[in-house]
């Protein structure tokens, strides 16, 4: 299942796909050519060996691997079909759309606890609650709102 959220792909993967890939990982030469491809986009071959300080020849088998777990491509330029480049195969998150989430999901939650707490205020003559009680209730309400859209159990929340 791939969801779309403001233009960022966001794949799953099984447990069958993600344990060799963290296999993969546990090298220092894949996890330089996972970065070094994020960083600068696709390369060639001698240009990522270079980049990251190792010889040509012991990128193949490293390429090789990540080829066949899919978190890398190989592709010819259009202009120069001849010539190879590795990319990128995996979804990406950019890191300001991720800052431009945060910052909406905070001014919605702040809008929203700003409603409650005024809301509750605006009764505390009638219930005969302090303030600290109120603030209390607020939070227990946020938590409750936030285990919802987040699926944890807030039974398990003491106070």
């Amino acid at each position: 299942m791939v969801e779309e959220i403001s233009g960022v792909a966001f794949g799953t993967y099984d447990i069958n796909h993600v344990v060799p890939i963290a296999f993969a990982l546990r090298s220092k030469t894949r996890r330089s050519i996972l970065s070094t491809l994020y960083l600068r986009g696709e390369l060639s071959p001698i240009e990522i060996a270079r980049s990251i300080g190792v010889a040509p020849t012991s990128l193949v088998e490293h390429l090789k691997m990540l080829r066949e777990l899919g978190l890398v491509e190989e592709a010819s330029l259009l202009r120069a079909p001849y010539r190879k480049v590795i990319r990128l195969n995996i979804p990406v998150v950019k890191l300001d759309v991720l800052e431009k989430v945060k910052k909406e999901m905070k001014d919605v939650v702040a809008s929203f606890v700003s409603a409650i707490l005024e809301e509750l205020r605006s009764n505390i003559a009638l219930s005969g609650l302090s303030e600290v009680e109120v603030r209390a209730l607020c939070l227990a309400l946020i938590c409750s709102v936030a285990g919802e859209v987040l699926g944890i159990d807030t039974a398990l929340i003491h106070f």
